[in-house]
């Protein structure tokens, strides 16, 4: 069995794919942010995980957990930002239906947004937002 954290990861992918966002390209959402779509593809999305503090102790046998989740987007055309946002606004709306990810975290909060241009075959944006994943799991065992 996977961490909890990888198991946090694949359920945000789960919201973003079923059913299918509007607009995506044939890439569609994957887990690797640099090299799972072709240029044509675009837009693009991809989960991944960042940076986790160290536990709290909050109850006896349990750690509490804090996890960024970043949810990426590449997006090209003339208006590369505007493409984005609009995947942007579907991914957020669909992770704040489900703050605790079907039981898996304690809570979801939105942290930062940051929007960079860069060059692939062509110019593209990429837009990423940051979540915080809150969770617990028993001191003895990352998996739950």
């Amino acid at each position: 069995m996977s961490s909890r954290a990888l198991q946090i990861r694949d359920a945000v992918v789960a919201l973003l794919t079923t059913p299918p966002l509007t607009g995506i390209g044939a890439g569609g959402v994957s887990v690797d942010p640099d090299y799972a779509f072709a240029i044509t593809d675009l837009p693009a999305v991809a989960v991944y995980l960042g940076d986790e503090q160290a536990p709290d102790r909050s109850l006896i046998g349990a750690l509490d957990h804090r996890l960024t989740v970043t949810v990426r987007v590449i997006s090209g055309g003339g208006d590369a930002f505007a493409t984005g946002d609009a995947v942007l606004v579907q991914c957020f709306n669909r992770i704040m239906t489900d703050l605790t990810l079907g039981g898996m975290a304690l809570d979801m909060t939105q942290q930062g947004t940051r929007r960079t241009r860069d060059l692939l075959e062509k110019p593209v944006a990429v837009t990423e937002m940051d979540f915080a994943a809150d969770y617990r799991t028993a001191t003895t065992s990352l998996e739950v």
